[in-house]
């Protein structure tokens, strides 16, 4: 089909690349040329489990990184019903490559367009010349991930790509609902908390250099690189989040000294509690426990739907686990993390896979792989990812 351009919503730049005919009728396929687009992200906001890192603003911040942005969107009866965004880059030894997180997307109601949306990606992937791409499914897209099984799609095994993430949902409970749902230990900590003068405040893009220094502490006691890495991609995501109000930055307060801090990201009906820092003082008050309380208790106010804590260990995951499932907290063994210690599900992500467009990388990763171990160089630019 000839490309032209057309708008949606009088304000987002669409570029048509094709038509599909299917039961509900002609679904159009476009490139959105905008770097910023509200009629996506809207999109996004109204499925209940989408995520973030599928949105424009994501794509905004990722571009102060060295990121590009490819976002294909599908329209019916002039209705965005599903798409995905990748993103790409150019590196000396790999090519061009790229990767999807949390996508493709599509409307509960149009799941039978999923076959059709991910024949579009791997198309792309040869069309756009990708080395290779890396995909992960989301939660709320079983389908998808079960056609890339089908499809034969390898895993990929090296990138620490979130597997696991715990998520309390509220169910129209209240605070002093949840409050009696924890364990003993744990009320009994939030109460010494507030009895040692704790306070939770609000913080503001002039309080993120702060914050910053309080998550490199944390980054080095626990012997983990920081991510974000720089103060610079850290303000990026802040100021694009921003523009929509749905970025949160809070601290916990000690005799007016903040000692720890928490940023969410405010994304569909859900909070994402998406990083944390803490100097790692006054800890017999438990400020780790008494700032994500809080959280989960501004959350409950504020009419959202649940709290998500974005990533546990992978040492968490169930044997015979099946992919998009939840599992009760409560059945998790081990308690080592303070995530668990909320109530909540274990959220099981899909795997993500890895898609080939050059023989010989494909050919030199799974020696790779049979090798358990993958070349210094190649492994430090995915591990960037």
């Amino acid at each position: 089909m000839k490309s032209d351009n057309l708008a949606y919503s009088n304000y987002t730049k669409y570029e048509s690349f094709g038509i599909i005919e299917c039961t509900s009728g002609k679904v159009v396929i476009v490139r959105s040329t905008s770097l910023l687009d509200p009629a996506w992200d809207d999109f996004l906001n109204s499925i209940p489990g989408a995520e973030f890192e599928q949105s424009s603003l994501w794509a905004a911040a990722r571009e102060s990184d060295g990121w590009d942005f490819i976002r294909f969107v599908f329209l019916l009866n002039n209705q965005i019903v599903g798409g995905y965004q990748l993103f790409t880059k150019n590196k000396r030894y790999i090519g061009k490559f790229g990767y999807t997180i949390k996508g493709p997307v599509y409307s509960i109601e149009y799941s039978h367009l999923a076959p059709i949306i991910v024949e579009h990606l791997l198309k792309e992937v040869k069309k756009g010349k990708y080395n290779f791409l890396i995909i992960q499914p989301p939660f709320i897209a079983p389908v998808i991930d079960e056609i890339l099984v089908q499809k034969k799609i390898p895993e990929e095994k090296f990138l620490s790509i979130i597997k696991l993430s715990i998520a309390v949902e509220f169910n129209n409970k209240s605070v002093k609902d949840l409050f009696a749902d924890l364990n003993r230990k744990r009320r009994q900590d939030l109460k010494k908390a507030e009895n040692a003068g704790l306070l939770f405040t609000e913080g503001s893009f002039d309080d993120l250099d702060y914050f910053f220094q309080l998550m490199l502490s944390s980054c080095k006691r626990r012997r983990v690189s920081p991510n974000p890495a720089t103060l610079v991609y850290l303000k990026k995501v802040w100021e694009q989040f921003a523009l929509k109000k749905q970025i949160k930055l809070f601290f916990v307060e000690y005799n007016t000294e903040k000692i720890c801090g928490i940023i969410s990201i405010l994304f569909g009906k859900k909070v994402y509690m998406w990083k944390f820092g803490w100097s790692g003082k006054y800890a017999s008050f438990h400020p780790n426990v008494f700032i994500f309380w809080k959280m989960i208790e501004w959350a409950i106010e504020n009419k959202f739907n649940a709290a998500d804590f974005m990533g546990i260990s992978k040492s968490y995951l169930p044997t015979n686990h099946k992919s998009c499932t939840k599992i009760p907290v409560l059945e998790i063994r081990g308690n080592g993390d303070i995530k668990l210690c909320f109530g909540g599900n274990l959220l099981i992500f899909p795997d993500a896979r890895i898609v080939f467009n050059n023989q010989l990388l494909e050919i030199a990763y799974h020696v790779a792989v049979l090798a358990g171990k993958l070349s210094s160089r190649f492994k430090r630019i995915i591990h960037k990812l």
